[in-house]
């Protein structure tokens, strides 16, 4: 049998690898991007009618017809890129279905841009607003 005063030091040993190991968990603390948080808006008229909101939470994709499809954020990060600012989501759908989403950020002379990697010919801008 254990006596006492071991246990309480096991016990504070397993307390203290614990918060050690959860404290390591999210090892890269990156800040949620505030430049891409509000709502995206593109002028060609193909996707006139739909947007992109983006927040440290969630993001909602207007799909056209009033239709909008919403991922919640599970992890962020920062991807290595050329002159644009690269951005990894990564996402679930309601259903659980994961979606990773990457945005190109672009910091513009007059207004900042947002690509899709999947939709690189189409340029995004901040709704009036936002």
């Amino acid at each position: 049998m254990i006596q006492k005063p071991y246990t309480s030091i096991l016990v504070s040993l397993i307390l203290a690898s614990l918060l050690f190991i959860v404290a390591c968990k999210n090892e890269t603390n990156v800040l949620f991007p505030d430049r891409l948080k509000g709502t995206w808006i593109t002028h060609d008229d193909q996707y006139k009618n739909r947007f992109i909101e983006i927040d440290e939470n969630l993001i909602v994709l207007g799909t056209g017809e009033g239709e909008s499809l919403i991922l919640f954020v599970e992890d962020f990060k920062p991807l290595s890129g050329d002159s644009s600012q690269k951005w990894l989501f990564e996402c679930k759908d309601i259903r659980g279905t994961a979606f990773d989403m990457t945005f190109f950020f672009n910091e513009g002379p007059e207004e900042n841009s947002l690509m899709l990697k999947n939709m690189t010919h189409i340029t995004w801008v901040k709704a009036n607003g936002n």
